[in-house]
């Protein structure tokens, strides 16, 4: 669903798994490894709202139906706490990473050039450097600047930005 914006279908999405984790969370056929893969799924997601609580509350109760002893998740999803920055979410998207093709093929490559002795410093030299009005830039150049380098699919980012944190004036903006 990469590039869905539309926050009713993840709002649907989330009822429907509600829906059938009451319907079988507690069944000894559903196992708590996949009441968690479907809620890690749903929080790597990055779903919030009262659709994805009630999910989270749901999958708790599942949990702690089945004896699950990790009891830091179950309070997490109890409490509104579990999210797309919690561990178990930003371990899925780190397993997620390591299996990508692409990555291991630029890691393998960034290796070879490092070890060969190829990096070229001189080039960056050359670059003419353009002066960049800040002030023209950004709303307001007093606040702090944070750069993404595109590390972690951008999670940390994403947390500067979260409307739910403790700092309510956190704003991401493009340039």
């Amino acid at each position: 669903m990469s590039g869905v914006t539309n926050p009713a279908l993840f709002d649907e999405l989330c009822t429907i798994t509600a829906n059938e984790l009451e319907r079988f969370g507690t069944r000894s056929s559903c196992k708590p490894k996949h009441v968690l893969q479907m809620v890690e799924k749903l929080a790597a997601a990055g779903v919030r709202g009262m659709a994805a609580d009630r999910v989270f509350r749901v999958a708790a109760h599942c949990l702690s139906f089945k004896g699950y002893k990790d009891e830091n998740v179950i309070q997490s999803m109890e409490k509104g706490w579990f999210g797309f920055h919690t561990e178990r979410s930003l371990l899925l998207l780190w397993r997620f990473s390591t299996r990508q093709r692409k990555q291991r093929s630029f890691l393998q490559t960034a290796a070879e050039h490092w070890e060969a002795g190829s990096t070229n410093i001189a080039s960056l030299h050359d670059v003419s450097h353009e002066k960049s009005s800040w002030w023209n830039a950004f709303d307001d150049p007093t606040k702090p600047l944070v750069i993404d380098i595109g590390c972690g699919f951008g999670a940390s980012l994403l947390g500067l930005a979260d409307p739910t944190s403790a700092d309510g004036d956190k704003t991401v903006e493009r340039v």
